[in-house]
């Protein structure tokens, strides 16, 4: 797991391509590991499924901020079933193809994480929910 280590808090500044604001957000991003990956390939309609369409793009998700690996922890354990169902329904809906018992060991051995500490947003417009 790695980890970050600077704190992100709100700041806006005009940089020469536009505004720039640190938002007071960490990240995690979530890549697929090797069961994780085996699991979607055992799927009845994942015949034409390839390792390279489960790793062609990583799941970003924004948290509350970080700080350091002890905060990281404790957003790991408020977060992790709803990341795990979020990756599970992303291939594949009927929930009881998902296993049983979805814990956080499980959850580290399915996918890698990787925490953020500092978010920079680069775009001068408002940000708007795509659902």
């Amino acid at each position: 797991m790695l980890l970050g280590i600077r704190t992100a808090q709100f700041a806006k500044s005009d940089e020469s391509d536009g505004t720039r604001k640190m938002l007071n957000r960490s990240a995690v991003t979530i890549k697929a590991k090797q069961p994780f990956i085996d699991w979607v390939l055992a799927l009845p309609e994942s015949e034409h499924v390839t390792r390279n369409d489960i790793d062609e793009d990583s799941t970003v998700y924004l948290l509350p901020d970080s700080f350091d690996d002890t905060t990281n922890d404790k957003l790991l354990q408020q977060f992790y079933q709803r990341i795990f169902e979020e990756q599970l329904s992303d291939w594949h809906t009927d929930e009881e193809s998902w296993p049983k018992k979805r814990d956080v060991a499980l959850f580290k051995k399915w996918f890698e994480l990787e925490f953020h500490t500092v978010i920079l947003d680069l775009v001068g417009d408002s940000l708007e929910d795509d659902d």
